[in-house]
């Protein structure tokens, strides 16, 4: 499980994460993504939504997430 930040503002990005989630977007099938895991702009402080970018491989969703990880501790 992977734990983040539960003090952000409201709609700020919490942390990012590759993640295993096989799918089929505009033509493409891929088996990877970058999980952006952001806090709740409608809930308290204990929300998140989850949204998904596919991504070509393994490799590629954990250097995109290790990129918006360090985006988030700036």
């Amino acid at each position: 499980m992977t734990t983040f930040q539960t003090n952000l503002a409201k709609g700020r990005l919490a942390t990012a994460e590759a993640i295993y989630s096989p799918t089929t977007e505009y033509g493409v099938a891929t088996e990877w993504a970058v999980q952006l895991i952001f806090q709740s702009p409608t809930g308290d402080s204990s929300d998140f939504i989850y949204r998904e970018i596919p991504c070509l491989s393994r490799e590629q969703a954990e250097v995109i997430a290790s990129y918006w990880r360090s985006e988030v501790s700036k």
